[in-house]
């Protein structure tokens, strides 16, 4: 690996992981269907509205605003039709992100639908000010729309983005630290920089969101999208088999850290009417869990991805 750009190599190695050695997995399921949904040109606002509600269900982007689908299938139609040409436009905003006049400014910042929450403004009012922003659904769409040459907007982005920042850049003025102030504006300028040539060296929206979404997910021990499902299948069970040792000393610290030994303790009647004793763990418990217990090694990963296994130990180092 080269010291002089070692993100882009790291970005190749998610690349690899996730959408070469990956396929056919829900992973890269999920990301041929939708590039089969956007592959061709935008005839109506119909089909942006179609677009969007794949998209939100897919990502859990959350627009829950009444009529929000039908508001932005709207504005998003008055962007460019062809590829090429929403490729440029979208360039002219990463460009200079703090033009209010840019097109894709405006759909960012507008909100949409209608929210069942009282409006603080004038009655009868359903202006902008009611509705909620999207700016996560429409950077997917975008994504998406001009063949991964658009930033991705997410919290994982945000997160991965810190712990690079802190690892590889602690002393460049120019990728600052807060990237959650000044919204959506200062995020896209900071992950377009960091996208550069003269910063990592990636120079590629799509490698560049493989490197941050999968650090995020690592760092969150979120794996069900990285591993086959007979991988994931087999860590659920290594995970319940060792969370019940009593005897080890690393799983009591762990069972101390989910709070299972204070609580959530039920009981579970099996097919028998035999009552049991079942810890019941919510999703982020499973998470938190696989997390430690991976970093402890308590858990036999051979069969895994070798480039992911690599990518974990790179993740695990830049979370310390």
């Amino acid at each position: 690996m080269s010291d002089e750009k070692p993100l882009k190599c790291w970005a190749e190695r998610a690349n690899g992981f996730l959408e070469l050695d990956n396929y056919g997995g829900e992973f890269m399921s999920n990301k041929e269907a939708l590039g089969k949904l956007f592959k061709d040109e935008v005839r109506s606002e119909k089909d942006i509205c179609l677009r969007l509600y794949v998209l939100d269900s897919l990502y859990s982007t959350q627009m829950k605003a009444i009529f929000g689908f039908k508001d932005l299938s709207e504005e998003l139609y008055k962007l460019p039709k062809t590829r090429k040409d929403l490729i440029e436009k979208g360039n002219e905003f990463l460009d200079e992100t703090s033009n209010k006049d840019h097109i894709i400014n405006k759909i960012f910042n507008k909100k949409y639908g209608i929210s069942k929450a009282e409006n603080r403004g004038n009655q009868g009012d359903i202006s902008n000010n009611d509705g909620r922003n999207a700016v996560s659904l429409i950077s997917k769409y975008l994504y998406f729309a001009t063949g991964f040459k658009f930033p991705i907007y997410d919290s994982l982005a945000k997160q991965a983005y810190k712990a690079l920042k802190k690892k590889y850049f602690e002393n460049d003025e120019d990728l600052t630290r807060d990237i959650d102030h000044d919204g959506f504006e200062k995020y896209f300028t900071l992950i377009n920089l960091l996208n550069s040539q003269k910063k990592s060296g990636i120079d590629d929206f799509n490698k560049l969101d493989n490197l941050l979404w999968a650090i995020g997910k690592i760092q969150n021990g979120s794996f069900s999208y990285l591993i086959s499902r007979s991988q994931f299948a087999n860590l659920k069970e290594a995970f319940y088999y060792k969370l019940r040792q009593s005897n080890d000393s690393d799983l009591y610290v762990l069972q101390e850290k989910l709070g299972i030994r204070k609580h959530e303790i039920t009981p579970d009647i099996n097919n028998n009417g035999i009552i049991k004793k079942k810890a019941r763990f919510s999703s982020q418990d499973f998470d938190n869990g696989i997390r430690i217990m991976l970093k402890k090694g308590l858990i036999d990963i051979q069969d895994w991805n070798s480039q992911l296994k690599k990518f974990i130990d790179f993740v695990f180092e830049l979370s310390k």
